[in-house]
């Protein structure tokens, strides 16, 4: 399905018993809003880098709140941008599902500390600011 393809991509969400979620179609607030109002999908992937930032990403999870539609908050990045996403996650009441916040253990040189994954599970960081900081 073409991100841009919304009408097929509401048909596909009426025609399947499935959960149905829009990430490449969610790109800005303005997207989500529109996926929203017209019911084309059951989730919407908030992906904070991408929208903008922890701000606009609240305003995002609201919206879908608000229209009754399933979030998912997905980082890539760092530790910085995943303890951030946590963050997120932690203060939002609709964000019951987190992805791919594990993902700096790939990233090699990270230039921040103060986050791991132990035993298969990441928690929000604690500490000054987000709970992480710059490597010394």
């Amino acid at each position: 399905m073409k991100a841009d393809d919304w009408e097929g991509l509401a048909a596909i969400t009426r025609s399947v018993d499935c959960l149905v979620e829009a990430h490449e179609s969610a790109f800005r607030i303005e997207d989500i809003f529109r996926l929203v109002k017209e019911n084309v999908v059951d989730s919407i992937n908030i992906t904070p880098q991408r929208l903008g930032g922890l701000a606009v990403s609240k305003v995002a999870a609201r919206i879908c709140q608000l229209g009754n539609v399933s979030i998912r908050v997905q980082a890539i990045g760092s530790r910085l941008v995943t303890a951030a996403a946590m963050h997120l996650v932690a203060s939002t009441e609709n964000a019951s599902t987190a992805c791919e916040l594990g993902e700096f253990c790939r990233l090699l040189n990270d230039p921040v500390e103060g986050f791991e994954v132990v035993e298969g599970k990441v928690k929000v960081p604690k500490g000054p600011g987000i709970g992480v900081s710059l490597r010394g």
